[in-house]
């Protein structure tokens, strides 16, 4: 089953919300769930949301200074972004326990969608990095060999706000993009939690995805970006920066958040938040990291 929801009209200052969730099941294919709020009991799962026009916080499993890839560019390539695939692909023929075959199994999904471009990460540096940079580097490999910028991981607001929503998770025993406990101003959403914070003021924010149970980073995106079919690829749109609510164009989003936690019943919870500058007021991250938990 799948829910997935779209407000029109957006705007800088209107918000959007669609939610997508996904569970995988003993077969090793998923299925997507449109359920509110899931507890840990349940099977595995991955949630995206669509938020647009929220200020939003950012912080990270790491508590380092925000990593600008603002050196890398966009650049052209033959793998045309598409927002949509036919049918999920098939299974991936290896392990993702190596820079190589996490190589090996997104060139395998992207031939079944009729790219030939080579997923672009050293192997080397993805097997030394931690999980949130492999996933930001794969975030990354994903929009640029499609030609779309890159974002910058902002691991001092955003990834500390998605990393304290990870381990509620944990915490508390619940998987949903509302909080049962961090409710600014009485209110449990997405957008609420992030544009509290008024470093995001004028920023265009965000897309937000989150996943359980993945034992890598690199399966969690492979799953949103290849096995999304049910939920309509929203999770793939986050990543590739898509709005159809804002516009027909790709890469929107400059900035993201990783935040990381292990435990509770999945094991291993994952959230990001995509954030877009404000055209007029660009975004600059705090220079060290927000270690405070949510009221």
């Amino acid at each position: 089953m799948l829910e997935h929801r779209n407000r029109q009209g957006v705007t800088l200052s209107e918000s959007n919300s669609s939610t997508c969730s996904s569970r995988k099941h003993s077969n090793g294919r998923r299925r997507l769930a449109g359920i509110p709020l899931l507890t840990a009991t349940s099977a595995l799962l991955i949630l995206v949301v669509l938020l647009s026009a929220c200020g939003g916080t950012s912080t990270g499993a790491s508590t380092s200074q925000a990593t600008s890839t603002s050196s890398i560019k966009k650049h052209d390539t033959g793998c045309t972004p598409q927002a949509t695939l036919p049918a999920n692909v098939g299974a991936p023929p290896a392990a993702f326990d190596t820079g190589a075959n996490v190589i090996t199994n997104f060139n395998f999904a992207r031939q079944q969608e009729g790219c030939t471009v080579s997923l672009n990460i050293d192997p080397a540096a993805y097997d030394a990095a931690t999980p949130q940079m492999q996933m930001l580097m794969l975030f990354n490999a994903e929009r640029q060999d499609r030609g779309l910028p890159a974002v910058q991981l902002d691991s001092t607001l955003l990834s500390q706000i998605d990393l304290n929503h990870s381990k509620e998770f944990v915490q508390y025993n619940y998987f949903a993009h509302p909080s049962p406990v961090n409710q600014p101003g009485g209110k449990n959403d997405s957008s609420s939690r992030i544009t509290v914070n008024q470093a995001f003021k004028g920023q265009l924010c965000c897309a937000e995805i989150i996943a359980a149970g993945q034992t890598t980073a690199a399966g969690a995106v492979y799953d949103w970006m290849y096995q999304d079919a049910d939920s309509a690829w929203g999770h793939r749109d986050n990543i590739l920066g898509f709005n159809s609510n804002l516009d027909t164009n790709f890469g929107h989003y400059t900035w993201v958040g990783i935040g990381i936690a292990t435990g509770g019943s999945f094991g291993i919870y994952y959230a990001a938040d995509f954030l877009q500058d404000s055209a007029a007021t660009p975004y600059t991250p705090p220079a060290t990291a927000d270690t405070q938990a949510p009221p």
